[in-house]
């Protein structure tokens, strides 16, 4: 994240003038941010467990096993979908993008204009790297976020449908039930996780399958 620009002074002579982030973990979201994306889900979990043990407390029986990935694959394409439509008002990332880039543009004008002190370069350089900093960390917190919305709200659909991935495709002769709660949870973290790492666990399946 550290801003450098080419700076010529009024002799002729160039020289590069950097600013690293004057925050000490630059783009990392705050402890108090992901704690409580956690806790949003973590709660999620047993909630979700309660709306299905007390309402039908079906279980959803696939024909065979890629019929329950084939399911959890059209669960998480919904969720994505679902979510696209706020996506653009939740934790909006555009401002600090339009910050960064002017504060960059600026820092650079500052850096070509041979009239404009080396301090007055290095402070807009500062304001630059300080504003990527921003930037970095506001497009993390929102793939926190949308991590816990997209989390949630699949605990709670597999809850209504009944829908427990790791008890649908294990032997239960050979190793037993799973338990209820933590089968839900790894069943909406791997629905709310999205399409592509959904698709990629069902490639590494199957090649673990055909060996």
């Amino acid at each position: 994240m550290i801003v450098s620009v080419v700076n010529q002074d009024q002799s002729g002579s160039a020289g590069v003038v950097a600013a690293a982030p004057t925050e000490p973990s630059p783009g990392v979201p705050s402890v108090g941010f992901v704690a409580v994306c956690m806790g949003a889900v973590a709660i999620a979990v047993w909630l979700a467990y309660l709306v299905w043990d007390h309402g039908s407390g079906r279980v959803f029986v696939p024909r065979s096993d890629y019929t329950a990935l084939a399911g959890v694959v059209l669960l998480s394409t919904a969720v994505e979908r679902l979510l696209e439509p706020v996506s653009y008002f939740l934790l909006p990332a555009d401002p600090h993008q339009k910050s960064a880039n002017d504060t960059k543009a600026a820092a650079t004008d500052a850096a070509g204009d041979p009239s404009t002190s080396r301090d007055v370069v290095q402070a807009k350089v500062q304001e630059a790297a300080d504003a990527g900093a921003r930037l970095a960390r506001r497009k993390n917190e929102r793939k926190i976020l949308f991590w816990a919305i997209a989390t949630v709200i699949a605990l709670f659909t597999a809850a209504v449908m009944g829908v427990f991935l790791v008890g649908s495709i294990a032997d239960v002769a050979l190793g037993g039930r799973p338990n209820r709660v933590l089968d839900l949870a790894v069943t909406g973290l791997i629905i709310g996780a999205g399409t592509k790492p959904t698709h990629d666990l069902i490639s590494s399946l199957g090649k673990a399958a055909s060996k």
